[in-house]
């Protein structure tokens, strides 16, 4: 809101800066034969003893132009830096509710196999009763359920950090912010040529288009300080006294020519092009800042979408197999806790893995989704 009402303020220079500078009006009152003045030659005063002036300095006529072309532009570049502002937003709510479905997966997850533990936990109990399981067997099931009590301890705090964040960004009560978050199913983006990606960002990304916009300020700024070398015109009118004669009208035009060249012209001339070459360098490291994090997010893209799906689709099942194959074999007495808690631990891990690269993914893909430009979902056919 504040970078908004900023550009609707200087979206007013337009006009300002366009327009002529104040006119400047003056009376003036003349008295020659009061005060104690002496009298003017052997006649009394007879003219008008008040004065009126105008006068008006009239810059250069392409200088209240380029003024008024670089208020333009630096409200566009106002707009683009507001835009900017907003796509970083979008993308940081996006992120911060993709953690949130994180934590909440994690901790559903940490709770459901919790469960299972304590099943594993009273079975052990009621084993070790009668002897049929060691006492190392019970601690090392108890220690586990302590480390899954710490975890979901630890995710909750993370889940209310993470509500907290959301709270401050959406404007929206703590306690409002209620239900499940949900993610978004994910898809193989399809490849698309690199160049038409840098393309698209070149083209929409707002601050590329902002210091784009800086450059043309700087170029327009330089003209303009060039024609400080130019005379502005002084446009001058006067109505009142003359001694002996009666009140008459008079006008003049001069001209306000720059004497000290070397004191200021020059100098600003020489500022005007070094910011113009400053503003030039900056949109070129401003370029290839974007390319590298395109480049950035295509590859990390690409690889958690990969880790996903060998996590989802081998890894996950197999050790949720493995898990139900020790679980009956410790049932019946034909393996150890340790290697039960093992697959129980291998289990977990690839379930807390499928969860983590499908958020990196989307994540990922929210970050190329602002670096083009772009607020609305994000188009799987194309990207």
């Amino acid at each position: 809101m504040s970078l908004r009402k900023k550009a609707d303020a200087l979206k007013e220079n337009i006009t300002i800066d366009k327009s002529l500078p104040n006119p400047r009006i003056a009376f003036g009152y003349n008295d020659s034969d009061g005060f104690n003045n002496f009298m003017i030659g052997n006649h009394e005063y007879q003219g008008s003893k008040v004065r009126f002036t105008f006068t008006q300095l009239i810059p250069f006529p392409t200088k209240l132009f380029l003024k008024s072309k670089i208020a333009k532009i630096y409200y566009g570049y106002s707009k683009e830096i507001t835009k900017s502002e907003a796509v970083s937003t979008v993308a940081n709510v996006k992120n911060y509710y993709y953690r949130l479905a994180q934590l909440e997966n994690d901790i559903s997850i940490i709770k459901s196999d919790s469960s299972l533990l304590k099943l594993l936990e009273k079975n052990t109990d009621d084993s070790y009763a009668i002897g049929e399981a060691k006492e190392t067997d019970v601690i090392r099931i108890e220690l586990k359920m302590i480390a899954l009590k710490n975890q979901l301890i630890s995710l909750k705090k993370d889940r209310l950090k993470i509500l907290y964040d959301l709270s401050r960004l959406s404007g929206i009560k703590l306690n409002k912010l209620k239900g499940t978050a949900v993610l978004p199913h994910i898809a193989k983006l399809k490849a698309k040529k690199f160049r038409n990606i840098i393309k698209t960002a070149f083209k929409n990304n707002p601050l590329l288009k902002a210091a784009n916009f800086l450059y043309k300020r700087s170029k327009y700024e330089k003209k303009l300080a060039d024609q400080g070398l130019y005379p502005n015109i002084i446009f001058h009118v006067k109505y009142g006294y003359r001694y002996d004669i009666q009140p008459a009208l008079g006008g003049s035009i001069g001209l306000e020519i720059p004497l000290y060249f070397n004191q200021r012209q020059f100098p600003e001339m020489d500022k005007a092009k070094k910011n113009m070459i400053s503003s030039m360098f900056a949109r070129n490291w401003e370029y290839s800042g974007v390319a590298r994090d395109i480049m950035a997010y295509a590859v990390k893209i690409k690889k958690y979408y990969k880790l996903y799906e060998t996590e989802k689709k081998i890894y996950l099942p197999e050790s949720s197999l493995l898990l139900k194959l020790y679980i009956s074999r410790y049932i019946f007495g034909k393996t150890s806790a340790f290697e039960l808690l093992n697959s129980f631990k291998k289990m977990v891990k690839a379930e807390l893995l499928s969860n983590s690269y499908e958020v990196n993914f989307l994540i990922n893909r929210s970050d190329l989704l602002a670096s083009l430009g772009k607020i609305s979902p994000i188009n799987t056919n194309n990207y």
